[in-house]
């Protein structure tokens, strides 16, 4: 749990510093502009396995994915 909140952490902070990208944070995931998503997973993949190998010698490969959703928000249905 340590290793996914200091990538989710540093890919937040990275996101807004060096691209000007806002995400927020939602359990395990980042919500981003989706013109930026593709930004977002190169850098959340950077962080994640950066933190994987100061903690383990040969990080597990994992297939990290993106999800989009265009819908409206369940406030403003019916609104």
């Amino acid at each position: 749990m340590w290793i996914e909140s200091q990538a989710v952490l540093k890919t937040m902070l990275d996101l807004k510093r060096n691209y000007q990208v806002p995400s927020y944070p939602v359990h395990d995931s980042l919500i981003v502009p989706k013109s930026k998503a593709d930004r977002a997973v190169m850098q959340l993949r950077a962080h994640y396995f950066g933190e994987l190998r100061s903690y383990h010698s040969e990080p597990t490969l994992l297939d990290l994915k993106v999800s989009t959703w265009l819908g409206e928000p369940e406030a403003s249905k019916g609104s």
